[in-house]
């Protein structure tokens, strides 16, 4: 591509993040029609819960009586910028006011992203934490539990009064679609010393290639 076109690229991206940071800067601005800060942060309350899917009419009704009557097109945009501020606050990890702010459209007044930054803030660790579980993922280890049994009897000789260890482990099954709510699967196996060893050192290298990943 030549200069000429690759600059002329250049301006219509930018084109088209500056018009979406209008419309995010003017849909933030109804948030100035709130009665009270109360009802800002049960607006953000209610765009994350609605981040999976369209919001109900409901939904859209309790916007528009939290932004002061607002319409059903006005509340629409506004719980559209909500969820995108806070997904971008999410995404990008941004854990203070000035992270925060920093996310917000270009034009937001500086009391609404003093209110919004405190809110986001406050509410982050929730949010994020919500996020991860509702991503499509592999099975997940959620609980384990283990006893030591002596065999009293058994076939052989040989095996009896020898140590077992039982171990049972709780694991989430892997989501197929995101939001869903996966189930839970529990397996329970026995294992003598020889096996509980080489699991342990296999557990012991894993967590040293872990260690060296995350210095």
């Amino acid at each position: 591509k030549s200069v000429t076109q690759q600059e002329g690229e250049g301006r219509k991206l930018g084109e088209r993040m500056d018009n979406g940071a209008e419309r995010d800067a003017e849909a933030m601005s109804l948030l100035l029609g709130c009665p009270n800060k109360a009802a800002v942060n049960d607006l953000f309350l209610l765009a994350f819960s609605t981040r999976l899917d369209e919001p109900t009419p409901a939904q859209l009704s309790t916007a528009a009586e939290l932004l002061g009557s607002a319409s059903a097109s006005q509340s629409t945009a506004a719980l559209a910028a909500v969820r995108r501020t806070i997904l971008r606050c999410a995404y990008d990890s941004a854990s203070d006011a000035a992270g925060v702010v920093k996310q917000l459209a270009a034009g937001s007044s500086e009391q609404m992203a003093r209110l919004v930054a405190q809110i986001v803030v406050h509410h982050m660790p929730t949010w994020r934490e919500e996020l991860i579980e509702c991503q499509v993922a592999g099975p997940r280890l959620l609980d384990l539990d283990w006893r030591v049994d002596i065999q009293t009897a058994s076939d052989s000789l040989a095996r009896m009064a020898v140590p077992t260890c039982l171990v049972q482990l709780q694991v989430q099954d892997a989501a197929k679609r995101r939001g869903e709510l996966p189930g839970v699967t529990t397996a329970t196996f026995e294992m003598n010393k020889e096996a509980l060893n080489t699991m342990l050192d296999g557990l012991s290298k894993i967590k040293a290639q872990l260690s060296d990943v995350a210095q």
